[in-house]
C-alpha cells in the first residue's frame, strides 16, 4: 500500500506541474503569435518578439515549440487574438490599466467590468487614466565584479535613459523600442541580467542560504559558508565570465553550430575531477556555521541568544548549551496592536506553512487571525485596522464588531469554503431513506432471520439428499 500511495503522490504532483507548465506555454504562445502578426517573424527587427522569445526560454519552453508558434502565426492562424488595454479606477480612486489578450472583446469587457464592480472599482472609458502612465523598459543587472560607472556608460551608450545603481545591482530604464538593443549591448559588454529563476530563489530560501530583508535577499551565515566553499573549490565555475561563455555556447547549440553532447562532455571532464578532489579534501572536515548573535536575552541564564539552524529551519537558542537548553522560535513583529488585549502582534506560520497573525502573549490572550495587521487605526473606534492577506482586496478594514466600520468576514474577499450540509438537508436525506420500524437497539430479529435462512437451506439440502436416496 505504501508503494501505491507513493506512486499516486508522484502522479498528482506531476499532473499539477504539467498543468501549470501547459498554462504558461499557452499564454506565452498567444503573446508570441500577436507579436509576430504585429511586427513580423524576425526577432532582430521585432523587439517585442525578441523579448518574448527570451521570456519563453526562461520559462523552459522548448525551442521547437517557439519556432512552431512563429511559423503558425506567420502563416495565418485561424484563431485571432488581439491585445486590448482597459482603463479604470480601483478602490480609493487608484488608477488601473489592464492589458488583455483576447479572442472575444465582448466577453473580456463583461468579465473586467464584473471584477472592477466586485472589488469596489469602476471600469472607465478609453483614455480616462492613460495620461497618468508611461511605458518604460526596465532591466535589472548584476554588478558583481563590474564597475558601476563603467556599466552606466555602457548602458547610456547603448541607448538607455536612466541608470540607478546600488551595492551589487543596478536598474536600467529605457524606451520600449530600445529595450532589446540595450539588453543585447549589455550582454556583449559582459554584463548580463541575473539568471536566477524563481524556482532557484525559492530553493535557496528554503535551504536558508538567503533570507529576505527589506525586499532584498541577504545571505545567512550558512549561505556565506557554502559560498566560500564553492569559491574555494569551484572558482572556475562560480564566475560571471563562465556563465556568459556558457550562454554563448548554448546559443550556438540553438543555432545548430555546436552539438550539446560536446559541450556537456567538455564541461563534465573537468568538473568530475574537481568534485572528486573536493570530496577527498573535505572527507574528515566538519564545516562550522558561525552563530548569529541577537539582542534577545535568555531569561534563564542572562546570555544573549544566538540563531542556529535545525531540521525545521532557523531558531533562537542559548549559547550556554548544554547547561542552558532554552530555545525560542524566530517570529516577525507586525505593526498594530492586538484588538483583544492591546499587546503587540506577531507573524507566525502553521504546520502546513501558512502565515497567520497572533498576539505576542500567545495562549494567555488567544487572539489570532488570517488578516494582516496594518499601521492604521480605525477613525471611529481607534483599534488597529487589518487587511486581507494575499491578493485581492487590500483596503484596510476594522474587525471590531461594535464599530460602524466593521467589515464582516464574508465580505473581506476570501474564497468561501464548501459549506457542510445543513440540518435541513440532512433531514431531507434521512426522510427520503427507507425507515425501519424495528428499534436500533433491537438486533435480535436480524440474527434470528439469518439463522432461519441458514436452517432452511440446510433442511432443503437434507430433503433433496433423502429424495435422491429413496429413488
Amino acid at each position: 500500500m505504501s508503494g501505491h500511495s507513493k506512486w499516486n503522490n508522484i502522479k498528482r504532483k506531476k499532473e499539477k506541474t504539467d498543468g501549470a507548465r501547459a498554462k504558461v506555454f499557452t499564454k506565452i504562445g498567444r503573446e508570441i503569435s500577436v507579436a509576430v502578426r504585429d511586427g513580423g517573424p524576425n526577432p532582430a527587427s521585432n523587439s517585442k518578439l525578441a523579448d518574448l522569445i527570451a521570456k519563453a526560454k526562461r520559462m523552459s519552453v522548448p525551442n521547437d515549440n517557439i519556432q512552431r508558434i512563429i511559423k503558425k502565426a506567420e502563416g495565418g492562424d485561424k484563431t485571432e487574438f488581439e491585445a486590448i488595454t482597459y482603463e479604470g479606477y480601483g478602490p480609493g480612486g487608484v488608477a488601473v490599466m489592464v492589458e488583455t489578450l483576447t479572442d472575444n472583446r465582448n466577453r473580456t469587457a463583461a468579465d473586467l467590468r464584473h471584477y472592477f464592480d466586485k472589488n469596489g472599482g469602476n471600469l472607465g472609458a478609453m483614455g480616462c487614466v492613460g495620461f497618468l502612465f508611461s511605458q518604460k523598459g526596465v532591466i535589472d543587472i548584476s554588478l558583481e565584479d563590474k564597475d558601476a560607472d563603467e556599466a552606466m556608460m555602457d548602458a547610456l551608450d547603448a541607448g538607455a535613459e536612466d541608470f540607478d545603481a546600488s551595492e551589487d545591482a543596478a536598474e536600467i530604464t529605457t524606451d520600449p523600442e530600445n529595450y532589446s538593443a540595450v539588453v543585447k549591448a549589455m550582454e556583449e559588454k559582459g554584463v548580463g541580467r541575473p539568471s536566477t529563476y524563481a524556482s532557484i530563489i525559492s530553493t535557496i530560501q528554503d535551504r536558508d542560504y538567503v533570507i529576505k530583508k527589506d525586499k532584498r535577499l541577504a545571505p545567512t551565515p550558512l549561505g556565506e559558508v557554502v559560498n566560500g566553499l564553492m569559491m574555494e573549490r569551484f572558482n572556475d565555475i562560480i564566475d560571471v565570465e563562465f556563465t556568459a561563455n556558457m550562454e554563448n555556447r548554448l546559443d550556438d547549440v540553438e543555432e545548430g553550430k555546436r552539438h550539446w553532447q560536446d559541450i556537456l562532455r567538455d564541461f563534465y571532464k573537468g568538473f568530475h575531477q574537481e568534485m572528486e578532489d573536493a570530496e577527498e579534501a573535505l572527507k574528515d572536515t566538519r564545516l562550522k556555521v558561525p552563530d548569529e548573535e541577537t539582542d534577545v536575552v535568555c531569561e534563564l541564564c542572562g546570555l544573549k541568544m544566538v540563531i542556529k539552524m535545525g531540521g525545521f529551519g532557523r531558531f533562537m537558542a542559548c549559547p550556554g548549551y548544554p547547561e542552558c537548553k532554552n530555545t525560542k522560535p524566530i517570529v516577525e513583529r507586525m505593526p498594530g496592536r492586538c484588538p483583544k488585549c492591546g499587546s503587540g502582534m506577531l507573524k507566525r506560520k502553521s504546520k502546513k506553512g501558512f502565515a497567520y497573525y497572533a498576539c505576542e502573549r500567545g495562549a494567555a490572550c488567544g487572539f489570532m487571525t488570517w488578516d494582516v495587521p496594518t499601521e492604521f487605526d480605525c477613525p471611529s473606534c481607534g483599534q488597529t485596522m487589518f487587511k486581507k492577506s494575499g491578493r485581492g482586496r487590500m483596503k484596510p478594514f476594522c474587525i471590531n464588531e461594535a464599530c460602524s466600520n466593521f467589515l464582516p468576514e464574508d465580505q473581506r474577499g476570501y474564497r468561501r469554503k464548501t459549506a457542510e450540509p445543513a440540518q435541513g438537508q440532512e433531514a431531507e436525506q434521512s426522510d427520503s431513506a427507507p425507515v425501519s420500524e424495528v428499534p436500533a437497539e433491537n438486533s435480535e430479529p436480524k440474527k434470528k432471520t439469518a439463522g432461519k435462512k441458514k436452517k432452511s437451506a440446510a433442511a432443503a439440502k437434507t430433503a433433496k439428499e433423502n429424495g435422491e436416496a429413496q429413488t
